[in-house]
């Protein structure tokens, strides 16, 4: 089995590190847009401890320390429909990220 491809973390950190897997999804954009046309047009973007990453919808993977608190976020052209949280020292996770028409968006935190 190939394993998934992994960002890693860029600022200096000597401890222990876990991997944050983010899922970027897209809902219902209603009928002013449809859903592959603006996933073609507008990535979202990765937030952790202030670096940005662009990145692709779908599934994504981030190295982060697990031995302190990592801020990270999500959002689209960089200002708008974000979505953050302040992950406690820990294990792998899995974060779900979902914004729709409604101009909400979701940030929902999983186990590994």
């Amino acid at each position: 089995m190939v394993s998934p491809a992994v960002v890693p973390y860029v600022e200096w950190h000597t401890g222990a590190r876990r991997v944050v897997t983010f899922e970027l999804e897209i809902g219902n954009m209603g009928p002013f847009a449809m859903t592959g046309m603006l996933q073609r047009r507008i990535s979202p973007t990765v937030h952790v401890d202030g670096r940005q990453f662009p990145v692709y919808w779908g599934r994504v993977n981030f190295e982060v320390p697990a031995d302190r608190n990592v801020h990270v976020a999500v959002s689209l052209d960089d200002s708008v429909q974000v979505a953050s949280d302040l992950l406690p020292a820990g294990g792998d996770l899995v974060l779900v990220y979902r914004t729709d028409a409604s101009g909400a968006a979701t940030l929902e935190r999983f186990a590994a």
